[in-house]
Order: structure tokens, then C-alpha cells, then sequence
């Protein structure tokens, strides 16, 4: 079976099958930053501005377009 190997939050290796997967069964914090790169991604389309955003969420302008950016990412996957 093929398998893919990575590293988790504190150094734990993680052995995960390759292939399609459910887009849902990700970890906790992973799946939060997915929904919320795509609501932010939606309000920055509609005209918001990323410092905008992040001074009303309390985050970083990094934080955020990197949750964007990985929100694109991660919805091409599944």
C-alpha cells in the first residue's frame, strides 16, 4: 500500500495512505483554517481588505493570507 509520511504538532510521524481523500476527515486545526481561509478568501473577493479583516478576527495579515492561500490548496486536493 502506498503511503505518505510527515511530521504532526510535537514531532509525532504521521503514516497516512495515499490516495483521495475526504476533505472532511482532516485534524481539528487543520479543517478550522480551511473554513476560514474560505470565508475570508469570500470577503476579500467582495472588497474587504485583508488588514480589514485581520484587525476584526484579532490575526496577523500573514496569518490570514496564508489561509487563504491554502484554502485554495487544499479544495484543488479533494
Amino acid at each position: 500500500m502506498p503511503l505518505m509520511v510527515s511530521k504532526a504538532r510535537r514531532g509525532a510521524i504521521v503514516i497516512e495512505p495515499v490516495g483521495p481523500k475526504d476533505i472532511f476527515d482532516l485534524p481539528h486545526i487543520k479543517l478550522k483554517k480551511l473554513v476560514q481561509g474560505i470565508v475570508w478568501r469570500d470577503e476579500h473577493f467582495d472588497g474587504l481588505t485583508l488588514k480589514e479583516i485581520a484587525g476584526r478576527e484579532g490575526c496577523s495579515e500573514a496569518y490570514l493570507g496564508t489561509a487563504i492561500f491554502s484554502s485554495f490548496d487544499s479544495l484543488q486536493i479533494a
